[in-house]
């Protein structure tokens, strides 16, 4: 099994080249907006100085947001046509979802625990999760003076690139292609079953239109 994992969804964009449980390759940019002029170069570059070519994919992986508008459908887009183009599946996971399991497997946490993530506006997305990680809240996108009546009698651990809008001093961690490589692997060879690829939107997009 060889996994091609995207991420263009969180404000910064990586890939990752996986077989088995090994990453082959991976490569980042920071740029704030991805687009298909940084995604599918990066995507090109994993394959040099190894002896696999793109026609090796078995698996596409892709985070399907909430976060960057412009890099989610980016990142959507791009896996479907290599999906096409590939005669391959696409596993899809929320972003949520994502780094929920990729934060307790580095942290094995026994509490409940928010992720918080960017949406560079006033208020950021959350969503919380039981210990055992099943949702326990149903995502949303509030501001920090909303927190406590979200999250209610729970103090939870908290994470994603928009921790420390919540609380000052919160590492802001976020995961990366490699990790939405392990994390899908992991669920796929449980037998669970992956989302619909299509854009998790929380909120329409803000559209301003040129006076004329």
């Amino acid at each position: 099994m060889i996994i091609l994992a995207i991420d263009s969804a969180n404000f910064s964009t990586s890939v990752a080249l996986q077989e088995g449980k090994k990453i082959l390759a991976y490569a980042e940019n920071r740029t704030t907006h991805a687009g298909d002029t940084i995604l599918l170069p990066m995507i090109e570059s994993l394959f040099k100085g190894i002896s696999l070519s793109i026609q090796d994919i078995t698996h596409i992986a892709v985070t399907l947001g909430p976060g960057s508008f412009t890099g989610t459908r980016v990142g959507i887009a791009s896996a479907r046509g290599l999906s096409l183009a590939l005669e391959v599946p696409i596993l899809a996971v929320n972003s949520f979802e994502w780094v929920a399991h990729s934060y307790n497997r580095k942290n094995s946490i026994d509490a409940s625990l928010l992720v918080a993530l960017e949406s560079k506006r006033e208020e950021s997305f959350v969503s919380l999760f039981s210990p055992e990680l099943k949702v326990l809240r149903e995502a949303t996108y509030l501001r920090p003076d909303q927190l406590s009546e979200y999250i209610g009698t729970h103090q939870p651990v908290m994470t994603g690139n928009a921790a420390s809008y919540f609380c000052t001093g919160q590492d802001s961690w976020m995961p990366d292609a490699q990790d939405l490589a392990l994390y899908t692997q992991e669920k796929l060879a449980g037998g669970a079953s992956f989302e619909p690829c299509i854009p998790f939107y929380l909120r329409p997009p803000e559209i301003s239109f040129a006076k004329k």
